[in-house]
């Protein structure tokens, strides 16, 4: 398993430099997902909708943060398989949040979500299983995952 392996895939239709506080004792890594909480960036957590993911690391609220705000993003995960193994029948069919500290969000496969005709919950979309040709690392690696970003806040801006 690759621990808090976040691998971002696509073109950058649009990254915007912003700046917003945080607190003064977080770390936002590189491939971080995060959000606007109470005005902040913060890291996204499970349940949370997905705003950015960080372009570079940032240790300080004054520096502006340059996010990755492109719709529809995919990104190639890791996951917990805590509760829930993730399987190749997850694919176009799943949905699932996100758990995880700093460096460390992996995909929390005991929150698989429901889709109907009126609800879908979780912030991503099961797209691919085993993605391979990414690191040859992860050829063999079953726990990871290729994800759309779909539970988006409207702007980080």
């Amino acid at each position: 398993m690759a621990a808090g392996l976040v691998i971002v895939r696509g073109s950058l239709i649009t990254v915007a430099d912003i700046l917003r506080p945080f607190d003064s004792n977080a770390t936002l890594n590189a491939n971080d997902l995060v959000n606007i909480e109470s005005g902040q960036l913060e890291l996204a957590g499970t349940g949370e909708r997905i705003g950015g993911i960080i372009v570079r690391a940032a240790t300080s609220a004054s520096t502006a943060v340059q996010v990755n705000v492109t719709p529809f993003q995919t990104v190639v995960m890791d996951n917990d398989n805590i509760g829930t193994t993730f399987a190749v029948t997850d694919v176009y069919s799943s949905f699932f949040d996100i758990t995880g500290a700093t460096s460390l969000q992996i995909v929390d496969t005991s929150t698989v979500g429901v889709s109907t005709t009126t609800t879908v919950s979780g912030s991503l979309f099961c797209i691919a299983y085993n993605p391979q040709g990414i690191r040859d690392d992860l050829n063999t690696d079953l726990s990871v995952g290729t994800y759309m970003i779909r539970e988006t806040q409207n702007s980080l801006a």
